[in-house]
Protein backbone atom coordinates (compact mmCIF):
# COMPACT_ATOMS: atom_id res chain seq x y z
CA UNK A 1 0.00 0.00 0.00
CA UNK A 2 1.17 3.43 -0.60
CA UNK A 3 -1.27 4.71 1.38
CA UNK A 4 -2.42 3.99 4.57
CA UNK A 5 -5.38 5.53 4.71
CA UNK A 6 -7.77 8.10 3.57
CA UNK A 7 -6.22 10.83 5.61
CA UNK A 8 -2.56 9.97 4.67
CA UNK A 9 -3.55 10.54 0.92
CA UNK A 10 -5.45 13.69 1.86
CA UNK A 11 -1.96 15.24 3.69
CA UNK A 12 0.21 14.01 0.81
CA UNK A 13 -2.19 15.85 -1.75
CA UNK A 14 -1.83 18.56 -0.20
CA UNK A 15 2.05 18.74 0.55
CA UNK A 16 2.72 18.11 -3.08
CA UNK A 17 0.42 21.21 -4.24
CA UNK A 18 2.11 23.37 -1.91
CA UNK A 19 5.71 22.20 -3.28
CA UNK A 20 4.27 22.66 -7.05
CA UNK A 21 2.49 26.36 -5.69
CA UNK A 22 6.00 26.82 -4.33
CA UNK A 23 8.39 26.05 -7.14
CA UNK A 24 5.19 27.78 -9.54
CA UNK A 25 6.32 31.00 -7.43
CA UNK A 26 10.08 30.63 -7.28
CA UNK A 27 9.51 30.10 -11.58
CA UNK A 28 7.56 33.35 -11.79
CA UNK A 29 10.03 35.42 -9.71
CA UNK A 30 13.09 33.69 -11.70
CA UNK A 31 11.56 34.98 -14.76
CA UNK A 32 11.32 38.18 -13.48
CA UNK A 33 14.78 38.63 -12.28
CA UNK A 34 15.79 37.14 -15.38
CA UNK A 35 14.03 40.06 -17.22
CA UNK A 36 15.30 42.86 -14.74
CA UNK A 37 19.03 41.62 -14.58
CA UNK A 38 21.89 44.27 -15.97
CA UNK A 39 22.79 42.33 -19.67
CA UNK A 40 25.95 44.16 -20.06
CA UNK A 41 28.46 40.77 -18.86
CA UNK A 42 25.42 38.58 -20.85
CA UNK A 43 26.17 40.50 -23.71
CA UNK A 44 29.99 40.68 -23.66
CA UNK A 45 30.15 37.07 -23.48
CA UNK A 46 27.93 36.71 -26.67
CA UNK A 47 30.06 39.07 -28.42
CA UNK A 48 32.75 37.05 -27.36
CA UNK A 49 31.09 33.94 -28.52
CA UNK A 50 31.20 34.69 -31.72
CA UNK A 51 34.48 36.29 -31.93
CA UNK A 52 36.32 32.91 -30.71
CA UNK A 53 33.87 31.01 -32.91
CA UNK A 54 31.54 29.20 -30.41
CA UNK A 55 29.05 30.77 -32.44
CA UNK A 56 29.17 31.03 -36.35
CA UNK A 57 26.50 33.44 -37.92
CA UNK A 58 26.25 30.58 -41.00
CA UNK A 59 24.36 27.64 -40.06
CA UNK A 60 25.93 24.21 -39.32
CA UNK A 61 29.52 25.92 -40.43
CA UNK A 62 31.62 24.80 -37.57
CA UNK A 63 29.71 22.32 -36.47
CA UNK A 64 28.49 18.64 -36.32
CA UNK A 65 26.28 19.34 -39.50
CA UNK A 66 26.26 15.31 -39.26
CA UNK A 67 23.56 15.39 -36.29
CA UNK A 68 22.31 18.91 -36.07
CA UNK A 69 23.01 22.07 -35.64
CA UNK A 70 22.94 22.38 -31.55
CA UNK A 71 23.84 26.40 -31.69
CA UNK A 72 20.61 27.08 -33.85
CA UNK A 73 18.42 26.44 -30.61
CA UNK A 74 21.93 28.27 -28.47
CA UNK A 75 20.70 31.41 -30.36
CA UNK A 76 17.12 31.10 -29.39
CA UNK A 77 17.46 31.06 -26.23
CA UNK A 78 20.54 33.75 -25.80
CA UNK A 79 17.95 35.92 -27.85
CA UNK A 80 15.36 35.54 -25.73
CA UNK A 81 17.81 36.49 -22.67
CA UNK A 82 17.81 40.21 -24.73
CA UNK A 83 14.37 41.10 -24.15
CA UNK A 84 12.93 41.33 -27.92
CA UNK A 85 10.03 42.46 -26.85
CA UNK A 86 8.96 46.12 -25.88
CA UNK A 87 7.14 44.81 -23.35
CA UNK A 88 8.22 43.79 -19.82
CA UNK A 89 5.46 41.32 -19.45
CA UNK A 90 6.02 39.72 -22.51
CA UNK A 91 9.70 39.25 -21.96
CA UNK A 92 8.73 38.03 -19.06
CA UNK A 93 6.44 35.01 -19.25
CA UNK A 94 5.95 34.98 -22.87
CA UNK A 95 8.93 34.75 -24.77
CA UNK A 96 9.86 36.47 -27.93
CA UNK A 97 6.99 38.02 -30.31
CA UNK A 98 8.68 36.32 -33.00
CA UNK A 99 10.97 33.28 -33.52
CA UNK A 100 14.13 34.99 -34.42
CA UNK A 101 16.28 31.68 -34.03
CA UNK A 102 19.28 32.73 -36.53
CA UNK A 103 22.69 33.29 -35.14
CA UNK A 104 23.19 36.14 -37.80
CA UNK A 105 20.23 37.88 -36.24
CA UNK A 106 21.87 37.19 -32.17
CA UNK A 107 25.25 38.92 -33.86
CA UNK A 108 23.23 41.73 -35.14
CA UNK A 109 21.78 42.34 -31.77
CA UNK A 110 24.59 41.58 -29.90
CA UNK A 111 27.03 43.86 -31.38
CA UNK A 112 24.56 46.78 -33.20
CA UNK A 113 23.81 50.12 -31.49
CA UNK A 114 25.73 49.29 -28.20
CA UNK A 115 26.47 53.30 -27.96
CA UNK A 116 22.41 54.27 -28.33
CA UNK A 117 21.26 51.05 -25.96
CA UNK A 118 19.68 51.99 -22.71
CA UNK A 119 21.40 50.35 -19.73
CA UNK A 120 19.21 47.24 -18.07
CA UNK A 121 16.98 47.43 -21.47
CA UNK A 122 16.36 45.85 -24.76
CA UNK A 123 19.04 46.50 -26.96
CA UNK A 124 16.40 48.24 -28.96
CA UNK A 125 14.28 51.26 -28.32
CA UNK A 126 10.69 50.75 -28.05
CA UNK A 127 10.49 53.21 -31.14
CA UNK A 128 11.18 53.31 -34.28
CA UNK A 129 14.52 51.97 -34.37
CA UNK A 130 13.05 48.82 -32.86
CA UNK A 131 9.86 48.77 -35.36
CA UNK A 132 12.89 48.68 -38.31
CA UNK A 133 15.03 46.03 -37.05
CA UNK A 134 11.63 44.07 -36.44
CA UNK A 135 10.30 44.57 -39.77
CA UNK A 136 13.54 44.08 -41.50
CA UNK A 137 14.21 40.71 -39.96
CA UNK A 138 10.75 38.81 -38.91
CA UNK A 139 9.99 35.53 -41.20
CA UNK A 140 7.01 36.04 -43.83
CA UNK A 141 5.46 33.08 -41.75
CA UNK A 142 6.55 33.99 -38.40
CA UNK A 143 7.86 30.78 -35.54
CA UNK A 144 5.81 31.42 -32.12
CA UNK A 145 7.37 30.47 -28.82
CA UNK A 146 4.81 32.31 -26.92
CA UNK A 147 3.96 28.05 -25.44
CA UNK A 148 7.11 27.72 -23.37
CA UNK A 149 8.05 28.63 -19.69
CA UNK A 150 11.55 30.00 -20.91
CA UNK A 151 13.34 28.16 -17.95
CA UNK A 152 16.80 27.41 -20.17
CA UNK A 153 16.35 31.50 -21.01
CA UNK A 154 16.31 32.15 -17.33
CA UNK A 155 19.33 29.97 -16.58
CA UNK A 156 20.69 30.76 -19.80
CA UNK A 157 20.99 35.01 -18.30
CA UNK A 158 22.46 33.59 -15.05
CA UNK A 159 24.87 31.71 -16.42
CA UNK A 160 26.10 33.44 -19.31
CA UNK A 161 26.32 36.67 -17.32
CA UNK A 162 28.42 34.62 -14.89
CA UNK A 163 31.04 33.26 -17.21
CA UNK A 164 31.65 32.39 -21.18
CA UNK A 165 29.67 30.59 -23.08
CA UNK A 166 32.09 27.96 -24.03
CA UNK A 167 32.56 27.65 -19.98
CA UNK A 168 28.96 27.16 -19.44
CA UNK A 169 28.49 24.60 -22.14
CA UNK A 170 31.43 22.49 -20.50
CA UNK A 171 29.76 22.59 -17.13
CA UNK A 172 26.21 21.50 -18.70
CA UNK A 173 28.25 18.64 -20.74
CA UNK A 174 29.72 17.20 -17.43
CA UNK A 175 27.69 17.66 -14.97
CA UNK A 176 25.28 15.46 -17.23
CA UNK A 177 28.23 12.79 -17.48
CA UNK A 178 29.23 12.80 -13.81
CA UNK A 179 25.19 12.17 -12.73
CA UNK A 180 25.49 9.24 -15.37
CA UNK A 181 28.58 8.04 -13.47
CA UNK A 182 27.12 8.81 -10.03
CA UNK A 183 24.14 6.66 -10.93
CA UNK A 184 26.11 4.13 -11.90
CA UNK A 185 28.18 3.78 -9.04
CA UNK A 186 25.47 4.26 -6.67
CA UNK A 187 23.52 0.73 -7.99
CA UNK A 188 27.05 -0.75 -7.76
CA UNK A 189 27.62 0.09 -4.18
CA UNK A 190 24.17 0.41 -2.57
CA UNK A 191 23.70 -3.59 -0.82
CA UNK A 192 19.75 -4.03 -1.43
CA UNK A 193 20.55 -3.84 -5.08
CA UNK A 194 21.44 -8.03 -5.46
CA UNK A 195 24.24 -8.63 -7.46
CA UNK A 196 25.24 -9.96 -10.50
CA UNK A 197 22.39 -7.92 -11.30
CA UNK A 198 23.01 -4.44 -10.10
CA UNK A 199 26.62 -4.72 -11.55
CA UNK A 200 24.48 -5.36 -15.00
CA UNK A 201 22.28 -3.11 -14.38
CA UNK A 202 24.83 0.11 -13.46
CA UNK A 203 26.86 -0.86 -16.50
CA UNK A 204 24.51 -0.83 -19.00
CA UNK A 205 23.30 2.46 -17.71
CA UNK A 206 26.39 3.45 -18.11
CA UNK A 207 27.28 2.32 -21.21
CA UNK A 208 24.23 3.83 -23.37
CA UNK A 209 23.89 6.84 -21.51
CA UNK A 210 27.33 7.88 -21.59
CA UNK A 211 28.10 6.95 -24.95
CA UNK A 212 24.71 6.35 -26.85
CA UNK A 213 22.78 9.02 -25.79
CA UNK A 214 24.49 11.97 -27.07
CA UNK A 215 25.60 13.83 -24.32
CA UNK A 216 29.17 14.49 -26.62
CA UNK A 217 27.29 16.69 -28.27
CA UNK A 218 23.37 17.57 -26.90
CA UNK A 219 25.21 17.80 -23.32
CA UNK A 220 26.52 20.76 -24.19
CA UNK A 221 23.40 22.63 -25.56
CA UNK A 222 21.70 25.16 -23.04
CA UNK A 223 18.32 23.52 -23.97
CA UNK A 224 19.35 19.86 -23.51
CA UNK A 225 21.99 20.17 -20.95
CA UNK A 226 19.49 21.47 -18.72
CA UNK A 227 16.80 18.64 -19.57
CA UNK A 228 19.24 16.29 -19.21
CA UNK A 229 20.16 17.08 -15.56
CA UNK A 230 16.54 17.14 -14.73
CA UNK A 231 16.04 13.70 -16.05
CA UNK A 232 18.99 12.06 -14.05
CA UNK A 233 18.79 14.26 -11.28
CA UNK A 234 15.07 12.75 -11.10
CA UNK A 235 16.08 9.37 -11.96
CA UNK A 236 19.36 9.43 -9.57
CA UNK A 237 16.49 10.97 -6.41
CA UNK A 238 14.40 7.67 -7.80
CA UNK A 239 16.69 5.29 -7.33
CA UNK A 240 17.56 6.45 -3.65
CA UNK A 241 13.71 6.91 -2.69
CA UNK A 242 11.63 4.02 -4.36
CA UNK A 243 13.77 1.12 -2.14
CA UNK A 244 12.41 2.79 0.86
CA UNK A 245 9.35 1.32 2.84
CA UNK A 246 8.03 4.74 2.96
CA UNK A 247 7.41 5.95 -1.19
CA UNK A 248 6.07 9.23 -0.69
CA UNK A 249 9.24 10.93 -1.10
CA UNK A 250 9.59 8.87 -4.63
CA UNK A 251 5.94 10.43 -5.27
CA UNK A 252 7.24 14.26 -3.69
CA UNK A 253 10.27 13.73 -6.09
CA UNK A 254 8.01 12.79 -9.30
CA UNK A 255 5.88 16.25 -8.39
CA UNK A 256 8.52 18.72 -8.25
CA UNK A 257 10.34 16.73 -11.69
CA UNK A 258 6.93 17.50 -12.94
CA UNK A 259 7.31 21.33 -12.06
CA UNK A 260 10.82 21.60 -13.16
CA UNK A 261 10.19 19.72 -16.50
CA UNK A 262 7.30 22.24 -17.40
CA UNK A 263 9.76 25.12 -16.41
CA UNK A 264 12.57 23.45 -19.01
CA UNK A 265 10.86 21.34 -21.58
CA UNK A 266 11.26 22.99 -25.02
CA UNK A 267 10.22 19.56 -26.53
CA UNK A 268 13.38 18.13 -26.34
CA UNK A 269 12.19 15.16 -24.82
CA UNK A 270 12.14 15.87 -20.93
CA UNK A 271 8.74 14.91 -20.50
CA UNK A 272 8.81 11.52 -21.91
CA UNK A 273 12.77 10.64 -20.36
CA UNK A 274 11.53 11.31 -16.95
CA UNK A 275 8.44 8.97 -17.52
CA UNK A 276 11.31 6.69 -18.97
CA UNK A 277 13.31 7.03 -15.66
CA UNK A 278 10.27 6.14 -13.69
CA UNK A 279 9.92 2.62 -15.04
CA UNK A 280 13.61 2.10 -15.19
CA UNK A 281 13.35 2.90 -11.04
CA UNK A 282 10.38 0.20 -10.95
CA UNK A 283 12.44 -1.93 -12.72
CA UNK A 284 15.35 -1.46 -10.55
CA UNK A 285 13.75 -1.54 -7.66
CA UNK A 286 11.66 -5.24 -9.19
CA UNK A 287 15.04 -6.58 -10.00
CA UNK A 288 16.14 -6.40 -6.25
CA UNK A 289 12.97 -7.26 -4.68
CA UNK A 290 10.35 -10.00 -4.23
CA UNK A 291 7.73 -7.23 -5.60
CA UNK A 292 5.07 -8.21 -7.81
CA UNK A 293 3.76 -7.55 -11.30
CA UNK A 294 0.87 -5.86 -9.37
CA UNK A 295 2.41 -3.77 -7.32
CA UNK A 296 5.55 -2.81 -10.05
CA UNK A 297 2.69 -1.51 -12.62
CA UNK A 298 1.00 0.66 -9.39
CA UNK A 299 3.89 2.14 -8.32
CA UNK A 300 4.64 2.98 -12.06
CA UNK A 301 1.42 4.28 -12.78
CA UNK A 302 0.89 6.05 -9.60
CA UNK A 303 4.21 7.40 -9.85
CA UNK A 304 3.55 9.05 -13.09
CA UNK A 305 0.19 10.43 -12.37
CA UNK A 306 1.83 12.59 -9.69
CA UNK A 307 4.53 13.45 -11.80
CA UNK A 308 2.08 14.91 -14.74
CA UNK A 309 0.00 16.62 -12.13
CA UNK A 310 3.29 18.58 -11.42
CA UNK A 311 3.84 19.36 -15.08
CA UNK A 312 0.25 20.21 -15.84
CA UNK A 313 -0.26 22.23 -12.66
CA UNK A 314 2.73 24.11 -13.25
CA UNK A 315 2.00 24.85 -16.70
CA UNK A 316 -1.43 26.02 -17.35
CA UNK A 317 -0.93 28.41 -14.59
CA UNK A 318 2.06 30.12 -16.51
CA UNK A 319 -0.36 29.79 -19.58
CA UNK A 320 -3.01 31.60 -17.09
CA UNK A 321 -0.37 34.11 -16.37
CA UNK A 322 0.17 34.78 -19.78
CA UNK A 323 -3.67 35.41 -20.66
CA UNK A 324 -3.93 37.84 -17.57
CA UNK A 325 -0.93 39.95 -18.14
CA UNK A 326 -0.24 39.68 -21.98
CA UNK A 327 -3.00 39.47 -24.38
CA UNK A 328 -2.20 35.61 -24.79
CA UNK A 329 -5.31 33.43 -25.60
CA UNK A 330 -6.44 29.32 -25.76
CA UNK A 331 -7.15 30.10 -29.38
CA UNK A 332 -3.09 30.99 -29.46
CA UNK A 333 -2.26 28.06 -27.35
CA UNK A 334 -4.09 25.56 -29.35
CA UNK A 335 -2.19 26.77 -32.83
CA UNK A 336 1.46 26.39 -31.50
CA UNK A 337 0.60 23.14 -30.09
CA UNK A 338 -0.95 22.67 -32.54
CA UNK A 339 1.82 23.26 -35.03
CA UNK A 340 3.69 20.52 -33.02
CA UNK A 341 1.41 17.59 -33.60
CA UNK A 342 0.37 18.75 -36.83
CA UNK A 343 0.33 15.68 -39.45
CA UNK A 344 1.95 17.83 -42.42
CA UNK A 345 5.47 19.95 -42.47
CA UNK A 346 5.06 22.80 -45.11
CA UNK A 347 1.94 21.43 -46.28
CA UNK A 348 2.74 18.29 -47.35
CA UNK A 349 1.22 15.32 -45.59
CA UNK A 350 3.57 13.39 -43.06
CA UNK A 351 2.70 10.01 -40.71
CA UNK A 352 4.09 8.16 -38.26
CA UNK A 353 6.06 5.93 -40.58
CA UNK A 354 7.65 8.88 -42.37
CA UNK A 355 8.65 10.18 -38.99
CA UNK A 356 9.93 6.87 -38.09
CA UNK A 357 11.70 6.51 -41.70
CA UNK A 358 12.85 10.10 -40.44
CA UNK A 359 14.33 8.38 -36.84
CA UNK A 360 15.43 5.33 -38.16
CA UNK A 361 17.97 7.15 -40.70
CA UNK A 362 19.38 9.05 -38.03
CA UNK A 363 20.07 6.52 -35.69
CA UNK A 364 23.77 5.83 -36.59
CA UNK A 365 24.19 9.36 -35.26
CA UNK A 366 23.86 8.38 -31.61
CA UNK A 367 26.59 6.11 -32.49
CA UNK A 368 29.08 8.42 -33.61
CA UNK A 369 28.36 7.61 -37.07
CA UNK A 370 28.82 4.08 -36.81
CA UNK A 371 26.19 2.92 -38.99
CA UNK A 372 26.48 -1.24 -38.52
CA UNK A 373 26.91 -0.83 -34.33
CA UNK A 374 23.89 1.51 -33.89
CA UNK A 375 22.00 -1.01 -36.31
CA UNK A 376 23.39 -4.45 -34.25
CA UNK A 377 22.75 -2.18 -30.96
CA UNK A 378 18.67 -1.39 -32.05
CA UNK A 379 18.30 -5.19 -33.15
CA UNK A 380 19.88 -6.79 -30.33
CA UNK A 381 18.38 -4.46 -27.79
CA UNK A 382 14.55 -5.00 -28.99
CA UNK A 383 14.56 -8.87 -31.00
CA UNK A 384 16.89 -9.94 -28.18
CA UNK A 385 14.66 -8.80 -25.80
CA UNK A 386 11.48 -10.68 -27.57
CA UNK A 387 13.57 -13.64 -28.01
CA UNK A 388 14.41 -13.68 -24.08
CA UNK A 389 11.16 -13.68 -23.35
CA UNK A 390 9.59 -15.91 -25.73
CA UNK A 391 12.07 -18.37 -24.42
CA UNK A 392 11.15 -17.55 -20.94
CA UNK A 393 7.29 -18.26 -21.90
CA UNK A 394 7.83 -21.46 -23.70
CA UNK A 395 10.24 -23.22 -21.20
CA UNK A 396 9.98 -21.47 -18.27
CA UNK A 397 12.24 -24.79 -16.55
CA UNK A 398 15.04 -23.70 -17.68
CA UNK A 399 15.96 -20.61 -15.03
CA UNK A 400 14.49 -20.44 -11.56
CA UNK A 401 13.70 -17.01 -11.57
CA UNK A 402 13.84 -14.94 -8.22
CA UNK A 403 11.43 -13.03 -9.86
CA UNK A 404 8.50 -12.69 -11.98
CA UNK A 405 10.45 -11.94 -15.46
CA UNK A 406 7.08 -11.62 -16.68
CA UNK A 407 7.36 -7.37 -14.13
CA UNK A 408 10.63 -7.36 -16.63
CA UNK A 409 9.43 -7.67 -20.14
CA UNK A 410 6.42 -5.66 -19.55
CA UNK A 411 8.54 -2.84 -18.31
CA UNK A 412 10.91 -2.91 -20.56
CA UNK A 413 8.13 -3.29 -23.61
CA UNK A 414 6.77 0.16 -21.50
CA UNK A 415 10.00 1.74 -22.37
CA UNK A 416 10.07 1.28 -26.13
CA UNK A 417 6.52 2.17 -25.85
CA UNK A 418 7.07 5.42 -24.06
CA UNK A 419 9.25 6.65 -27.09
CA UNK A 420 7.32 5.56 -30.01
CA UNK A 421 3.86 7.36 -28.07
CA UNK A 422 6.47 10.57 -28.01
CA UNK A 423 7.27 10.20 -31.70
CA UNK A 424 3.67 9.11 -32.71
CA UNK A 425 2.26 12.26 -30.53
CA UNK A 426 4.67 15.03 -32.40
CA UNK A 427 4.92 13.35 -35.61
CA UNK A 428 5.43 17.11 -37.35
CA UNK A 429 8.28 17.72 -34.40
CA UNK A 430 9.87 14.24 -35.08
CA UNK A 431 9.80 14.57 -39.15
CA UNK A 432 11.49 18.25 -38.82
CA UNK A 433 13.94 17.54 -35.89
CA UNK A 434 14.50 13.70 -36.19
CA UNK A 435 18.11 14.72 -34.90
CA UNK A 436 17.63 15.22 -31.66
CA UNK A 437 14.39 13.40 -31.00
CA UNK A 438 16.38 9.97 -32.13
CA UNK A 439 18.33 10.87 -28.51
CA UNK A 440 14.93 9.15 -26.99
CA UNK A 441 15.86 5.75 -28.66
CA UNK A 442 18.67 5.13 -25.94
CA UNK A 443 15.96 4.58 -23.19
CA UNK A 444 14.32 2.06 -25.36
CA UNK A 445 17.86 0.07 -26.20
CA UNK A 446 18.60 0.45 -22.29
CA UNK A 447 15.57 -1.41 -21.58
CA UNK A 448 16.17 -4.20 -24.50
CA UNK A 449 20.04 -4.94 -23.35
CA UNK A 450 19.11 -4.62 -20.29
CA UNK A 451 16.64 -7.46 -20.41
CA UNK A 452 19.14 -9.45 -22.56
CA UNK A 453 21.68 -9.56 -19.97
CA UNK A 454 19.68 -9.76 -16.63
CA UNK A 455 18.36 -12.97 -18.73
CA UNK A 456 21.48 -14.34 -19.29
CA UNK A 457 23.29 -13.53 -15.98
CA UNK A 458 20.27 -15.16 -14.21
CA UNK A 459 20.87 -18.91 -16.66
CA UNK A 460 24.86 -19.00 -15.81
CA UNK A 461 23.94 -18.46 -12.60
CA UNK A 462 21.85 -21.71 -12.44
CA UNK A 463 24.23 -23.15 -14.70
CA UNK A 464 27.88 -23.19 -12.49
Amino acid sequence: MIFASKDQFLSFCFKAFSIICGLIMLFFILNLLATTAPLQRYKRHIQVAFIGGDLIPKPHAGFDSFRGDHQYEDCLILQEGLRLSPSFMQNAINGPKYGLAKCASLQTLAFGNEKTTPKGTSFFSKGEKYQQYINSTVPSKPIMYYQYLHGPRTLAVAMVSLMPLRTVRFLYQNMTYMLIFIIALYVLLTKQFTRPRSIVFATVFFVIFSFFHGVDFFGMNLVHGPGDMIVFITALLLFMFLKKENKQPFLYTLVASGAFTAYFEHLVGILPGVVCMIAIAVLLYHLASDLKFKDAIKIFIVGTLCYFAGFLITYFSFIVFKILFTGYSWSLFHKNFGLRVSRSVNQAPVNYFVAMKMVWTRILWIAGGDEWLAKFVTIFSFFGMLAAGALNLIKPSVIRFKNNYNTTIVLALLLWAIVAFWYFIFENHTTIHPWFMVRLVSFAWFSGILFVFSYITDALRKKY
